[in-house]
């Protein structure tokens, strides 16, 4: 469902107590134009995440001002402005905007933090496996071990050009949200949840429920950009669980052949 007003553009991905459910988040996509200002309002049961996507964007809580500015997701990492239940927040936009809300029911209390790419972890997985085909880099802005108050995990992958990622295929019983960028507009690729595959282009969402797989390729010449947020289940946080499938798990021995080709 999209919401839009002079200035803004509001798209509902998914509800806690509603559509899509079984994500268990409720997940917004907002464009601002220039200049335009958005007021996320108090929740008494509920943490906020606000992720921006692109743009330049001005926050207030309480009585601190936060800025944020990101020409394009490949040129930096993101931030994220993270708040616990009962907080207002105000955003001004001094440019064009994109921002990705996220909420889910906490009623854990924890101090307001603004995560900067200066904060973000930063890890290369991939390198000298599989003759490199799963190269990319994952960003961790907060999980369990530097946010066990949360019920959320928020970060950005980065995959190369023509590379695997969420790879070797795994899955974990918490459900996850991805929302796709690539370096060029008519870039694509390809998800699979299980076995069912499908084309994924800019600015698409995948909804994944738990206890699928969910590997993910990006055509060649493109590179792929996601969001990726995870949900903690009650009693069953997400710890980077990853039930590897057991079809591929000859793919974590060491010394591996893989075929070549016929050319010498």
């Amino acid at each position: 469902m999209v919401i839009r007003t002079n200035n803004l553009e509001k798209e509902i991905i998914t509800e806690e107590n509603g559509r899509q459910a079984f994500t268990m988040m409720d997940v917004s996509l907002v464009r601002l134009k220039n200049n335009d200002y958005f007021k996320i309002e108090k929740n008494p049961n509920k943490e906020t995440a606000i992720q921006l996507i692109e743009g330049e964007l001005d926050f207030k809580v309480n009585d601190k001002n936060y800025s944020a500015k990101r020409g394009d997701v490949f040129e930096s990492p993101g931030f994220v402005l993270h708040v616990p239940f009962n907080v207002e927040v105000k955003l001004t936009s001094k440019t064009y905007a994109e921002i990705l809300i996220i909420s889910t029911t906490n009623k854990n209390s924890f101090d307001i933090k603004f995560y900067t790419p200066e904060d973000v972890l930063v890890q290369r997985f991939g390198v000298d496996v599989w003759d490199n085909t799963g190269v990319r880099d994952v960003l961790t802005f907060f999980d369990y071990d530097n946010a066990p108050y949360s019920n959320l995990v928020i970060g950005e992958v980065f995959s190369l050009p023509g590379r695997w990622s969420s790879y070797i295929p795994h899955s974990h019983p918490q459900p996850e949200i991805y929302y796709y960028r690539f370096d060029k507009p008519q870039g694509f690729g390809a998800a699979f949840i299980n076995e069912e595959a499908r084309t994924i282009y800019d600015k698409n969402f995948l909804l994944i429920p738990g206890g699928n797989t969910h590997p993910q390729c990006a055509a060649p010449g493109y590179a792929l950009y996601f969001s990726w947020i995870i949900r903690h289940l009650d009693g069953n946080p997400w710890k980077k669980t990853r039930n590897v499938d057991a079809k591929h798990s000859w793919l974590e021995e060491k010394d591996i052949f893989l075929w070549k080709g016929f050319k010498k």
